[in-house]
């Protein structure tokens, strides 16, 4: 970060506007403050978020300037945490439908349209001020933007059709394999949905096909350059100009990166991997052999390829290539003890500062049952970036019901590891050193304060926030980090089987049915006491909150068609009823889009599937004090 200076000793280092790429351009003098606001403004469409900061602190003069540029949001955005920062790269990352609305909004200047590179800064206000809004507004209208319908089975009940939506809920993919068709949809700048491109392949020559909606094809062809068997196909990234030529061949398996210069392509054991160039093309970055599948870290620098032993990484550097940076190796059983693997994962942390690898084995011992052994790996980097084995930890979990049920995840701010089994969970934490230590072993679910019954078993585990939600089939509890830095239990509820608990995404807010069959809302107050809101609800099978924990989407039991009910949250923090919705089919999902401004409905009747996309509009009329 460079420091104020005076104008006449004033120095920006700026960067090319790829985060990472390229050389730095030096502004050396005084002159820089000088400049008039059309100068900057023009300077500044070429300059990262990381540079602008920068650049406002050289002086107070070029701090005012560069407000109509959209500084005070892009330090805003700088000064979240890592997994907030990708929360909103992923959101406005190919969401033209998104960005364009903040541009026609005018958030800034008129005179002024952000560059592409600032779009995640430039979102927040956005999506705060419609979070705002709809909890504002006595009532919420929820206007049809388009319908799609996919035939499930055919008429010898083999898999027909299916539908695959992306990240930001604005494009999605249908495909028919007997057909061997790919029909793309997407959504325009105020939500209607609408057929963009349509792709044959012929099912004779590929086996299967596994990728990204995101990801279109075109050009098919079959010439007699390829070898037989092979189906020649260009491929593009939706919204990018470059261009990628492949031959598919039986299972073909895509993998793009959130920001979407970076491409994994997948074939049986091996992995072939592309990167945009600042020229719009894709350039082969490596090939790698024995490969299982990859995975991207949240902040898109680093890559996990995974193999049957261990998991190798890859980083980013400076100019957009990759280079090995070390491996960590799955954790076997002790050799006298004969287990069977039952599975294999690999996840990064939220803020991809660590990695781990979790292996599953089942023992089974006569007389004893079996068990499950749980290993996981704990891994991180050194100071040259090469990822190491930092912690091990094995839990072994009793499998008398359900051999595979364990639950192993971070917290939102990668602070906390908690590993989960059927009776207690271990919980780590990373001290200031960089060290994991352990902080719960064993903590038991039921510590006598919890009613005990009989056929009490885990159904479910969540992590919101630093919350940490246990559902066992009969009563729900919360736990939480203390001041101390100790898991203690925040609440303890009785619950029953009618619909799964959900708890709200920034972990102050749980849904739950009651033992009468009642839907109960339990809300954390600022001195961390859960309490129960006397709010009138109907009686629910499924229940949703959206990405900003303000709107509760349920399906009503009662009903014999689709009765969704919203509930929408206060300025007095109070969720009350703001719009119901009929949807004539049985729902089988619903769900909300990052952004939060529209709901998905899936239905069914017979052997059709209806997927339905509805705005989210606040009455602007009619505002809650």
């Amino acid at each position: 970060m460079l420091a104020p200076a005076s104008p006449r000793q004033s120095t920006a280092i700026v960067h090319n506007c790829a985060e990472g790429a390229g050389q730095p351009v030096n502004f050396h003098g005084w002159w820089i403050t000088l400049l008039p606001d059309n100068a900057l403004a023009t300077i500044a469409r070429y300059l990262s978020m990381q540079d602008m900061d920068n650049l406002g602190s050289v002086s107070t003069s070029l701090e005012s300037s560069l407000t109509v540029c959209g500084l005070p949001d892009i330090r805003h955005y700088l000064s979240l945490s890592n997994s907030e920062q990708h929360f909103y790269r992923q959101v406005s990352t190919g969401n033209r439908q998104l960005t364009d609305r903040v541009r026609k909004k005018k958030q800034l200047s008129p005179e002024y349209s952000f560059p592409v590179q600032f779009s995640p800064a430039m979102c927040i206000p956005f999506i705060h001020a419609h979070r705002r809004q709809l909890i504002s507004s006595k009532a919420i209208s929820l206007e049809p933007r388009g319908s799609v319908v996919t035939t499930i089975f055919d008429y010898h009940g083999s898999y027909y059709e299916s539908r695959i939506l992306n990240k930001n809920h604005n494009r999605l993919i249908l495909e028919n394999r007997h057909r061997g068709e790919l029909t793309y949809w997407k959504a325009d700048i105020n939500g209607f949905w609408s057929s963009d491109h349509q792709f044959r392949y012929n099912t004779e020559d590929v086996d299967y096909l596994e990728f990204d909606p995101d990801i279109q094809f075109s050009n098919c062809s079959n010439s007699g350059n390829c070898p037989r068997g092979k189906q020649r196909v260009d491929l593009t990234v939706a919204d990018l100009p470059g261009r990628l030529s492949l031959n598919l061949s039986g299972l073909n398996i895509f993998r793009l990166s959130d920001d979407r210069k970076t491409l994994v392509y997948l074939q049986p054991h091996r992995a072939v991997i592309y990167n945009l160039d600042n020229n719009d093309k894709w350039q082969c970055m490596g090939r790698f052999t024995a490969v299982r599948d990859v995975l991207f870290s949240p902040d898109g620098r680093h890559i996990a390829l995974k193999r049957a032993q261990q998991a190798c990484f890859l980083r980013k550097t400076a100019d957009g290539s990759w280079i090995s940076s070390g491996s960590i190796n799955y954790v076997k059983p002790e050799n006298h003890t004969p287990a069977r693997e039952v599975n294999q994962s690999v996840v990064f942390c939220p803020d991809s500062s660590h990695v781990l690898l979790k292996c599953k084995y089942l023992h089974h011992e006569p007389g004893l049952g079996s068990r499950l052994i749980v290993n996981v790996t704990i891994g991180g980097t050194d100071s040259d970036g090469q990822w190491f084995t930092q912690n091990v930890i094995n839990k072994i979990i009793s499998a008398k019901i359900c051999y595979k049920l364990s639950n192993t995840r971070f917290t939102q701010d990668g602070k906390h590891l908690i590993v989960a089994g059927e009776t207690g969970f271990d919980a780590w934490s990373l001290s200031k050193d960089g060290q994991w230590r352990e902080t719960a072993r064993n903590r038991c679910y039921d510590d006598g304060s919890a009613p005990s019954l009989r056929g009490d078993f885990l159904t479910q585990m969540s992590m919101a926030g630093t919350s940490l939600m246990i559902d066992r089939s009969n009563y729900i509890m919360i736990w939480a980090v203390d001041s101390d830095g100790l898991w203690r239990c925040q609440l303890q509820a009785p619950s029953a089987l009618q619909f799964c608990p959900q708890i709200s995404p920034d972990g102050n807010c749980l849904v739950c049915p009651d033992k009468s069959g009642q839907t109960a809302i339990w809300l954390r107050d600022p001195c961390h006491n859960w309490q129960r809101q006397s709010v009138k609800l109907p009686s629910l099978r499924m229940a949703r909150f959206n990405y900003q924990s303000c709107l509760l989407a349920g399906v009503m039991t009662e009903s014999t068609e689709g009765a969704i009910v919203l509930l929408g949250l206060t300025p007095q923090q109070i969720w009350q009823e703001k719009c119901r919705l009929m949807v004539k089919s049985w729902i089988s999902e619903l769900s909300f889009s990052p952004c939060g401004r529209s709901m998905q409905v899936d239905s069914r009747e017979g052997n059709k599937q209806t997927t339905d996309f509805w705005q989210i509009e606040p009455d602007k009329d009619n505002a809650l004090s």
